[in-house]
């Protein structure tokens, strides 16, 4: 587990879960600061389903940490190409609790 400034990195599922599962034996034994929540934040194309599988698989990690919510953003710019183009995309679309749009201040009267 790397863990800089409140981010830990992770390039694999199994990761994620060692990582949550570390996060929780140190939080216990006083190594690291308690905490009310962890925030995952994938690359920007990822398919969030194996994140939030990773929860509900492994029964010490799902009885340890909550899933609040599941956030994505979108570009205001290329969203329509993405979703049409990436399955990742779609994805993230869909799996989303909320759908944050950026760079609005880019976009066009004909993309918006």
């Amino acid at each position: 587990m790397k863990v800089m400034a409140g981010c830990v990195c992770f390039s694999v599922r199994t990761d994620l879960q060692d990582t949550l599962r570390e996060l929780f034996r140190d939080r216990r034994a006083g190594v690291i600061p308690d905490f009310d929540r962890v925030i995952i934040e994938t690359t920007g194309l990822a398919d969030p389903g194996p994140v939030i599988q990773t929860r509900a698989s492994d029964t010490m990690v799902g009885a340890q940490y909550r899933l609040d919510g599941v956030g994505t953003l979108a570009d205001a710019v290329n969203a329509l190409v993405q979703l049409a183009q990436q399955r990742e995309s779609q994805q993230q679309t869909a799996l989303a609790d909320a759908v944050f749009i950026t760079m609005g201040d880019l976009a066009s009267a004909e993309s918006a």
